[in-house]
């Protein structure tokens, strides 16, 4: 058995009892998803929450990947219901675990029933390599094209704080051309640096590999990003990038499980990230119309 096998089989087996406990979690919340695992290139199931529309059997719909922030997506209920909003409102979400592989019940607990305080949240951000990233974004779109019921050309990305640069990192990856048609970056920090040996920072890709219209949300009061932060972004990216600001919002402030969530804000936010979403990935499309936007 080779030593990938050997790390991958216990990997895969403290992945599926956490989704039994968080499917668990989800029947009694009563949210609509559930948790599927899509295998990627080095052997590793991408643990994904799944959140679908009502499928009428004839239309296809457009698609959002939603990138989770530093704590993950099990300690809080608030990613997984964001993914069935956006279901509600008509899109397919996606919401991938981009720390399925440092996960464990020691050194880096994923967050199900104990505080974000007992969470090794450094040791989660300290993992993340962006071609790690990559290979399971790559894994994600691949599933999301392969179905049916999925207008594959109009699939998108939003994500909040290490998934606003993340959102940016796949609105200018060549790996990804073609394959992202919008881009969501709620409070998007580090997007000047790049993460991994040899990594390019996003930032050094957007004025001349930016494929895709982005929405960037920004606390006023943010520190990363900064407001200066934000108006090098705005040089970068010109016209494909629109900017929101939100007066004496900080970092966060969109996140309902953060103490700097403000309600405001981030009601405000989501009403234009519906309003982007529309008008960049559109609506249902029944099998005889044309998908061009």
């Amino acid at each position: 058995m080779s030593i990938l096998i050997q790390f991958v089989l216990p990997r895969a087996g403290y992945l599926a009892e956490v989704w039994h406990k968080v499917n668990d979690d989800i029947q009694e919340r009563e949210l609509r998803g559930h948790f599927v695992g899509y295998e990627n290139r080095s052997g590793y199931p991408v643990p994904t929450y799944l959140s679908r529309p009502p499928f009428d059997g004839e239309s296809r719909l457009p698609a959002v990947i939603v990138v989770h922030h530093a704590v993950g997506i099990y300690n809080d209920e608030f990613l997984r219901k964001f993914a069935d909003d956006l279901a509600e409102e008509g899109f397919v979400a996606v919401l991938p675990d981009f720390f399925h592989r440092v996960w464990d019940d020691k050194t880096v607990p994923n967050g199900i029933g104990i505080p974000v305080e007992q969470m090794n949240i450094m040791g989660a951000l300290g993992s993340l390599k962006d071609k790690e990233i990559m290979d399971d974004l790559q894994t994600v779109i691949a599933k999301l094209e392969k179905d049916i019921t999925i207008l594959s050309e109009r699939i998108g990305i939003l994500g909040f704080c290490m998934g606003g640069r993340i959102a940016w990192l796949s609105a200018v990856a060549p790996e990804l051309q073609g394959k992202i048609k919008a881009a969501v970056s709620y409070h998007g920090g580090n997007v000047f640096k790049g993460l991994g040996d040899g990594a390019d920072a996003p930032a050094d890709r957007i004025k001349t590999s930016l494929q895709c219209p982005v929405l960037g949300h920004f606390g006023a009061v943010d520190k990363n990003p900064s407001p200066a932060d934000m108006a090098r972004l705005q040089e970068l990216a010109g016209h494909k990038l629109e900017t929101m600001v939100y007066p004496d919002a900080d970092h966060g402030f969109a996140c309902k499980d953060s103490a700097k969530y403000v309600e405001d804000a981030a009601t405000k936010a989501w009403t234009e990230t519906l309003r982007f979403l529309r008008e960049t990935l559109g609506g249902p499309v029944r099998a005889e119309q044309t998908v061009e936007l």
